[in-house]
């Protein structure tokens, strides 16, 4: 009977382009054929409890050193996890003889024996006859001569034998070996002319016909090739788990480096705040000033090293996870049922430990904050930083008695002095005083959409459909005309950029501080004006009002995610104002069912920062304030403040 393998070709390493494959094949079998303590092609290998394989000497020296001689338990050299020494230590363990057949095959080629050497038929030699191999049974592990393949394969012994030509070809000598492996016939120990073909489920041995007859007679024996196709089905499923994994874990350390890039921008601009504060207030404050650049090197410092530990961790489980599916692969392709079989309760737990969500979240993350410094009158108020956790408060808290401002509102922004500005359309643009909650200044400009940059705020004049600049008093400076109108919505973002759509279904990049274009880009038109907003990152974030979405773009115009609300009765419905707080998560009000939204930078839903229940009415904007709080602005021109941050 035919043992019914999966075939070699359907390996993943094997079906590269055979020019190409070469090197990164050869690395590939070296990297599973070598000791990871020697470093050395494995010397009678032996198989851990976790599924990796050590040299039995290598072993025995490693379990001397580090063995628990209480629990009788020793570390993995490999993935550190405990295992449980066996009487006889490291010998007493299961051998890894799929790797040991591989090992005899490919040592030639991966020790980088001399390819010149002639081989001589191995029957022959010990007749002192030194005549040329041109075949080996893999088999009997023996090159023999054209004459002695004819009686090899006329002997009905050993007739069934798998024999190859030699070729002369070093690398497809090495293919043919191992594309022959799974198709080899396993003998029995106590009848060796017999092939191992059954399987006992009383005894869970694997056993010959013979085997069958005596001394199992009467267990339910079943075909090896049917018993074996759960295990082969485990291995395939570990293997499609191992590159889950694999990306996953590449997912996670891509977004903490992306992480670090942030880290280190946000501590640049933390920095020119403070040397620009320290500036204004002279020599008289330069030490503590130094003081706080230094605490920004040790906020910055200190996080990158936790992120730098938490990417070697992903790293080394990575590279376990990669190691263990190699092995695997090389089970599946290479290995004999009765090998697989014998490792079933190591593949059993290796499928209950993957089985586990990763834990690849770094936290907690921190933004560092700057608290400017004043200068007034009666004398100074020192700047100071503080790291700003990204952690959320497990209740929101919205703070009692909202003020209201003077008529409808229809969107608003805060200053870098902390005074609020408030766009009422027919009613124009109002300064109000986030203190005393006082309008200090009027502005007659028809206006619904409008931003700030420090203490500058920049408009879109309904009337002209033009961008105009004006200072923290509301006198106009002048007009951002390098786009042409009309112009819908603005948002302003870091270092003098502003983002502005117009015409039908655009959005361009703009410097307010040389006037000049950066870049346009096409967005959705859904008729009506859309809110937007501008991350650390340069990416704009737009709510459009008609098809209840809120999408994400790219600098270069990338859609990066779409976000349509949760099902149900709080999904989002009519979005309208749009924000993102310091982490860049993105806070969007959701008018027609009175909630506001919390995703995170990638679009995903984290919670409801407002529910109906809380009785505000109509949310149309929303703000981050200097104390890291939220506004929430209704149509009927009422402020909220909501605490959603732990800090």
């Amino acid at each position: 009977m035919k043992l019914n393998y999966i075939p070699l070709k359907k390996c993943p390493l094997l079906e590269l382009n055979m020019a190409s494959a070469c090197v990164a094949e050869e690395e590939v079998y070296r990297e599973v054929l070598t000791c990871p303590i020697c470093l050395c092609l494995l010397t009678n290998p032996k198989v851990t409890s976790c599924m990796h394989t050590v040299c039995c000497g290598c072993l025995d020296k490693w379990i001397n050193q580090k063995a628990k001689q209480v629990q009788k338990v020793c570390p993995c050299p490999v993935c550190r996890v405990d295992f449980k020494v066996p009487k006889g230590g490291a010998n007493a363990l299961k051998g890894n003889y799929i790797l040991n057949d591989m090992l005899d095959a490919l040592r030639k080629k991966l020790e980088k024996m001399a390819d010149n050497i002639e081989q001589y038929c191995d029957i022959c030699v010990l007749h002192d006859n030194k005549v040329q191999a041109t075949s080996k049974c893999i088999d009997c592990d023996q090159f023999i001569c054209d004459s002695c393949t004819r009686t090899h394969q006329s002997i009905r012994a050993v007739k069934g034998h798998k024999v190859i030509p030699i070729t002369g070809d070093d690398q497809k000598d090495t293919r043919a070996t191992l594309e022959m492996f799974p198709k080899r016939s396993k003998f029995c120990e106590s009848h060796p002319d017999e092939p191992l073909k059954f399987y006992c489920t009383s005894c869970c041995e694997v056993l010959c016909r013979d085997c069958c007859i005596t001394t199992h007679s009467g267990h339910k024996c079943e075909d090896l090739t049917h018993n074996v196709k759960g295990d082969m089905k485990n291995i395939g499923s570990l293997i499609e788990m191992a590159v889950q994994r694999e990306a996953n874990v590449k997912n996670a350390i891509e977004e903490m480096n992306e992480y670090k890039e942030i880290m280190e921008n946000n501590a640049v601009a933390v920095k020119a705040a403070i040397n620009a504060t320290r500036k204004a207030q002279h020599d008289l404050i330069d030490k503590h000033y130094n003081n706080q650049v230094t605490e920004v090197e040790k906020l910055k410092h200190d996080t990158m090293k936790k992120v730098d530990v938490h990417i070697d961790s992903l790293e080394l489980q990575n590279g376990i996870t990669l190691s263990t599916k190699h092995l695997l692969e090389m089970q599946q392709q290479f290995g004999h049922p009765a090998q697989i079989i014998s490792i079933r309760q190591e593949l059993n737990s290796k499928t209950k430990e993957w089985s586990q969500p990763l834990e690849l979240e770094f936290e907690p993350r921190i933004k560092i904050i700057f608290n400017d410094g004043k200068t007034t009158e009666s004398g100074l108020n020192f700047g100071s930083v503080m790291p700003l956790e990204k952690t959320l408060n497990k209740f929101v808290r919205i703070e009692k008695n909202p003020f209201a401002m003077v008529g409808t509102m229809c969107s608003f922004e805060l200053l870098e002095n902390g005074d609020i500005v408030s766009a009422h359309l027919e009613g124009g643009i109002n300064i109000t005083d986030h203190i005393t909650h006082e309008q200090k200044h009027h502005v007659k400009m028809r206006c619904i959409r409008l931003t700030t940059q420090g203490n500058n705020t920049i408009a879109v004049d309904r009337d002209t459909g033009t961008i105009k600049q004006l200072d923290e008093k509301g006198n106009f400076e002048r007009e951002v005309d390098c786009i042409k109108p009309s112009d819908h919505c603005v948002a302003a973002g870091l270092d003098g950029k502003l983002i502005a759509t117009h015409g039908k279904g655009q959005v361009s990049h703009i410097d307010v501080n040389t006037n000049t274009l950066i870049s346009t880009h096409k967005i959705k038109d859904d008729g009506n004006v859309p809110n937007i907003s501008i991350t650390s990152r340069s990416e704009t974030v737009i709510s459009y009002f008609e098809l209840n979405i809120v999408e994400k773009y790219s600098k270069n115009g990338d859609l990066l995610f779409t976000y349509n609300g949760q099902q149900g009765e709080y999904g989002l419905k009519t979005p309208t104002g749009v924000c993102v707080d310091p982490f860049d998560r993105i806070i969007v009000a959701s008018s027609d069912n009175n909630t506001v939204h919390l995703l995170d930078s990638k679009g995903k839903f984290i919670k409801l920062l407002v529910t109906p229940k809380d009785n505000i009415i109509d949310p149309q904007d929303v703000a981050m304030d200097k104390q890291n709080r939220l506004i929430v602005g209704t149509y009927q021109g009422k402020l909220h403040y909501v605490n959603y941050m732990a800090n």
